[in-house]
Protein backbone atom coordinates (compact mmCIF):
# COMPACT_ATOMS: atom_id res chain seq x y z
CA UNK A 1 0.00 0.00 0.00
CA UNK A 2 3.06 2.25 0.52
CA UNK A 3 3.55 1.51 -2.97
CA UNK A 4 0.14 3.06 -4.22
CA UNK A 5 0.60 5.71 -1.84
CA UNK A 6 3.73 6.83 -3.07
CA UNK A 7 2.26 6.36 -6.49
CA UNK A 8 -1.05 8.65 -5.94
CA UNK A 9 1.77 10.85 -4.08
CA UNK A 10 4.44 10.99 -7.50
CA UNK A 11 0.65 11.33 -9.33
CA UNK A 12 -0.52 14.28 -7.34
CA UNK A 13 2.73 16.14 -7.72
CA UNK A 14 2.68 15.55 -11.33
CA UNK A 15 -0.12 17.25 -11.69
CA UNK A 16 0.38 19.62 -9.65
CA UNK A 17 3.34 20.26 -11.63
CA UNK A 18 1.51 20.13 -14.92
CA UNK A 19 -1.09 22.84 -13.03
CA UNK A 20 1.49 24.68 -12.10
CA UNK A 21 3.28 24.46 -15.45
CA UNK A 22 -0.28 25.54 -16.89
CA UNK A 23 -1.00 28.43 -14.60
CA UNK A 24 2.94 30.15 -15.57
CA UNK A 25 1.94 29.43 -19.22
CA UNK A 26 -1.54 31.04 -19.03
CA UNK A 27 0.23 34.50 -17.25
CA UNK A 28 2.66 34.38 -19.71
CA UNK A 29 0.14 34.13 -22.67
CA UNK A 30 -1.77 36.54 -20.80
CA UNK A 31 1.13 38.75 -20.46
CA UNK A 32 2.07 38.41 -24.79
CA UNK A 33 -1.64 39.09 -25.31
CA UNK A 34 -1.21 42.13 -23.99
CA UNK A 35 1.87 43.17 -25.40
CA UNK A 36 0.25 42.03 -28.88
CA UNK A 37 -2.14 44.26 -28.05
CA UNK A 38 -0.75 47.15 -27.02
CA UNK A 39 1.91 47.16 -30.28
CA UNK A 40 -1.61 46.15 -32.36
CA UNK A 41 -2.74 49.43 -30.63
CA UNK A 42 0.19 51.20 -31.73
CA UNK A 43 0.47 49.58 -35.05
CA UNK A 44 -3.43 50.55 -35.89
CA UNK A 45 -2.88 54.13 -34.99
CA UNK A 46 0.05 54.14 -37.88
CA UNK A 47 -1.61 52.53 -39.62
CA UNK A 48 -4.48 54.58 -39.77
CA UNK A 49 -2.30 57.53 -40.42
CA UNK A 50 -0.76 55.35 -43.15
CA UNK A 51 -4.30 54.28 -44.49
CA UNK A 52 -5.41 58.05 -44.66
CA UNK A 53 -1.90 59.13 -46.53
CA UNK A 54 -2.39 56.66 -48.95
CA UNK A 55 -5.70 57.52 -49.57
CA UNK A 56 -5.24 61.12 -50.08
CA UNK A 57 -2.51 59.71 -52.57
CA UNK A 58 -4.66 57.22 -54.58
CA UNK A 59 -7.37 59.84 -54.52
CA UNK A 60 -4.89 62.40 -56.05
CA UNK A 61 -3.82 59.90 -58.19
CA UNK A 62 -6.67 58.93 -59.46
CA UNK A 63 -8.27 62.68 -60.09
CA UNK A 64 -4.75 63.24 -62.11
CA UNK A 65 -5.16 59.73 -64.15
CA UNK A 66 -8.98 60.75 -64.81
CA UNK A 67 -7.73 64.39 -66.00
CA UNK A 68 -5.26 62.81 -68.18
CA UNK A 69 -7.59 60.30 -69.48
CA UNK A 70 -10.52 63.25 -70.59
CA UNK A 71 -7.47 65.14 -72.08
CA UNK A 72 -6.50 62.16 -73.91
CA UNK A 73 -10.02 61.08 -74.82
CA UNK A 74 -10.76 65.18 -75.73
CA UNK A 75 -7.15 64.67 -77.62
CA UNK A 76 -8.44 61.30 -79.26
CA UNK A 77 -12.01 62.61 -80.20
CA UNK A 78 -9.90 65.64 -82.32
CA UNK A 79 -8.06 63.10 -84.40
CA UNK A 80 -11.35 61.16 -84.87
CA UNK A 81 -12.96 63.73 -86.13
CA UNK A 82 -10.08 65.21 -88.32
CA UNK A 83 -9.89 61.78 -89.58
CA UNK A 84 -13.59 61.66 -90.08
CA UNK A 85 -13.15 64.76 -92.05
CA UNK A 86 -10.07 63.12 -94.79
CA UNK A 87 -12.29 60.13 -95.20
CA UNK A 88 -15.30 62.21 -96.14
CA UNK A 89 -13.50 64.27 -98.43
CA UNK A 90 -11.82 61.32 -100.04
CA UNK A 91 -15.13 59.67 -100.18
CA UNK A 92 -16.26 62.40 -101.92
CA UNK A 93 -13.52 62.70 -104.29
CA UNK A 94 -13.58 58.87 -105.34
CA UNK A 95 -17.94 59.34 -106.03
CA UNK A 96 -16.83 62.92 -107.85
CA UNK A 97 -14.52 60.18 -110.12
CA UNK A 98 -16.59 57.36 -110.49
CA UNK A 99 -19.49 59.88 -111.87
CA UNK A 100 -16.83 60.99 -114.03
CA UNK A 101 -15.89 57.86 -115.22
CA UNK A 102 -19.68 56.68 -115.62
CA UNK A 103 -20.36 59.83 -117.43
CA UNK A 104 -17.64 59.51 -119.94
CA UNK A 105 -17.95 55.64 -120.23
CA UNK A 106 -21.56 56.51 -121.09
CA UNK A 107 -20.81 58.67 -123.96
CA UNK A 108 -18.24 56.05 -125.44
CA UNK A 109 -21.22 53.92 -125.04
CA UNK A 110 -24.08 56.53 -126.76
CA UNK A 111 -21.38 56.79 -129.54
CA UNK A 112 -20.23 53.54 -130.26
CA UNK A 113 -23.78 52.85 -130.20
CA UNK A 114 -24.70 55.83 -132.70
CA UNK A 115 -22.29 54.20 -134.78
CA UNK A 116 -23.33 50.87 -134.76
CA UNK A 117 -26.31 51.65 -135.48
CA UNK A 118 -25.47 53.76 -138.09
CA UNK A 119 -23.23 51.47 -139.45
CA UNK A 120 -26.31 48.74 -139.40
CA UNK A 121 -28.50 51.09 -141.48
CA UNK A 122 -25.85 51.72 -143.71
CA UNK A 123 -25.33 47.97 -144.21
CA UNK A 124 -29.19 47.14 -144.41
CA UNK A 125 -29.80 50.16 -146.82
CA UNK A 126 -26.94 48.63 -149.15
CA UNK A 127 -28.89 45.06 -148.89
CA UNK A 128 -31.60 46.43 -149.54
CA UNK A 129 -30.60 48.29 -152.76
CA UNK A 130 -28.58 45.12 -154.18
CA UNK A 131 -31.88 42.90 -153.29
CA UNK A 132 -33.96 45.79 -155.33
CA UNK A 133 -31.16 45.78 -157.95
CA UNK A 134 -31.17 41.87 -158.65
CA UNK A 135 -35.32 41.62 -158.54
CA UNK A 136 -35.05 44.26 -161.00
CA UNK A 137 -32.70 42.10 -163.06
CA UNK A 138 -34.66 39.36 -162.36
CA UNK A 139 -37.88 40.60 -164.04
CA UNK A 140 -36.43 41.85 -166.98
CA UNK A 141 -34.21 38.68 -167.23
CA UNK A 142 -37.93 37.32 -166.70
CA UNK A 143 -39.91 39.88 -169.52
CA UNK A 144 -36.68 39.19 -172.07
CA UNK A 145 -38.02 35.57 -171.30
CA UNK A 146 -40.90 36.17 -171.38
CA UNK A 147 -41.26 38.45 -174.91
CA UNK A 148 -38.57 35.94 -176.62
CA UNK A 149 -40.95 32.72 -175.62
CA UNK A 150 -44.13 34.76 -177.21
CA UNK A 151 -42.17 35.07 -180.55
CA UNK A 152 -40.47 32.15 -180.72
CA UNK A 153 -43.10 30.04 -179.27
CA UNK A 154 -45.57 27.21 -181.04
CA UNK A 155 -48.89 28.99 -182.72
CA UNK A 156 -51.47 26.74 -183.28
CA UNK A 157 -52.70 26.38 -186.74
CA UNK A 158 -55.23 28.94 -187.18
CA UNK A 159 -55.91 27.93 -190.71
CA UNK A 160 -58.34 25.74 -192.76
CA UNK A 161 -58.83 21.92 -193.11
CA UNK A 162 -55.67 20.12 -193.46
CA UNK A 163 -55.22 17.02 -192.80
CA UNK A 164 -52.30 15.95 -190.03
CA UNK A 165 -50.12 14.38 -192.62
CA UNK A 166 -49.73 18.08 -194.32
CA UNK A 167 -49.46 19.74 -191.13
CA UNK A 168 -46.09 17.48 -190.18
CA UNK A 169 -44.87 17.71 -193.93
CA UNK A 170 -45.41 21.44 -193.66
CA UNK A 171 -43.54 21.62 -190.63
CA UNK A 172 -40.46 19.28 -191.55
CA UNK A 173 -40.09 21.72 -194.22
CA UNK A 174 -39.95 24.71 -191.96
CA UNK A 175 -43.31 25.96 -192.74
CA UNK A 176 -46.09 26.95 -190.76
CA UNK A 177 -49.59 26.63 -192.08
Amino acid sequence: MQRTEANVLALSDRIEAKHAAAAAEAARVAAEERRLKFEQMQLAAGEAVLEATRFRELRDGKRQDCERRQVSGLQQAQTDDANTAKLAAARQRVIGLRQQQHTTLQRQYDKQLASASQQATLESTALLSTKQTAAARRRQQEEAQHTQHATTAYKPFNGGHTTMQARLQALAAGQEL
